[in-house]
């Protein structure tokens, strides 16, 4: 009889220890999905963030260029006419000196 208390003593510790080993498994199982779900949450984040920095960088991107072309517009239009303004004084010179 005592063997039989003994054994069911060792197999309770046993149980217990095994129920433990369980349990703190699954405390941690349940510890990594967290931090896995906050690792997620944090990447969507930091993409949705590098979107809109993109996006933004592309905008100011195009509106150096739009700004610049337009300048270079401008420019041109004003060496061609400062151009056609020599032009026709020089036409207008020569007709005078034809005269």
């Amino acid at each position: 009889m005592e063997m039989f208390y003994f054994t069911l003593g060792v197999l309770t510790i046993i149980a217990l220890t095994l129920v433990g080993v369980v349990v703190l498994g699954m405390s941690k199982v349940q510890k990594l999905q967290r931090e896995m779900m906050s690792y997620k949450e944090q990447y969507r984040w930091d993409f949705e963030n590098n979107h809109r920095r993109f996006e933004e960088q592309q905008r100011i991107t195009q509106e150096r260029f739009s700004d610049f072309y337009r300048d270079f517009d401008k420019l041109h239009q004003e060496c061609t006419s400062y151009t056609d303004k020599r032009i026709d004084k020089v036409i207008y010179q020569y007709k005078e000196k034809e005269s």
